[in-house]
């Protein structure tokens, strides 16, 4: 593990996976549901159902990413280049969430899920950055970065909910505002880093 979290290679691709990674299952596991009852008035059987839809939706997509990637791949697509394509996509969705549009919100978070799904292709490409042998490490020295991208986010946005008076139905929509752009200036972040050290020698 010390071996992988050397490696140059790995901090220059790893951040902005993880991270967007760390924010999408933040929000996907605790906040699709409660963003849709207290930000745009949905009712608990049609948020219950949104999210329903987000969650399979999701799944198919994580069926079909690894098929793409592989054509891409063959094509002469780098394996850095679908990954971090959804994650630019997937900050332009997060903010465009910040901004809370009521109309087309469930397509909003459908597509913010499926362009942040794409960090699980970085298993692709550390694989083809270290010897067999390590693999399983590298992916597991990956994981455990998103795990705890995954904790902080949800910590965070929790936290900045709380500092927002409630409502008579739940948490301050200003509060998902802020706590979204927060998450969002994370995001772009680490994509800035992967610019920059993607111009460093390996």
């Amino acid at each position: 593990m010390l071996h992988i979290y050397r490696s140059r290679y790995f901090w220059r691709i790893a951040p902005v996976l993880f991270v967007g990674m760390g924010i999408s299952q933040g929000l996907g596991t605790l906040y699709v549901y409660s963003w849709l009852t207290d930000v745009t008035g949905f009712d608990g059987a049609r948020a219950a159902s949104a999210v329903g839809w987000v969650i399979l939706i999701s799944a198919v997509n994580f069926a079909l990413l690894g098929p793409l990637a592989e054509h891409l791949g063959r094509r002469g697509l780098g394996a850095m280049v679908l990954p971090v394509t959804g994650q630019v996509l997937a900050l332009v969705l997060l903010c465009l969430l910040a901004a809370q549009f009521h109309q087309g919100a469930v397509p909003l978070w459908v597509f913010y899920t499926m362009a942040a799904g794409t960090s699980t292709l970085a298993f692709t490409a550390l694989a083809q950055a270290f010897p067999v042998q390590l693999i399983g490490r590298a992916y597991t020295a990956f994981n455990l970065l998103g795990f705890l991208s995954t904790a902080g986010a949800q910590w965070l946005v929790g936290a900045v909910l709380d500092a927002y008076p409630r409502t008579a139905t739940g948490a301050a929509p200003e509060g998902y505002q802020t706590a979204f752009i927060v998450l969002a200036g994370i995001q772009l972040t680490a994509t800035a880093w992967f610019a920059w050290a993607s111009r460093k020698p390996a």
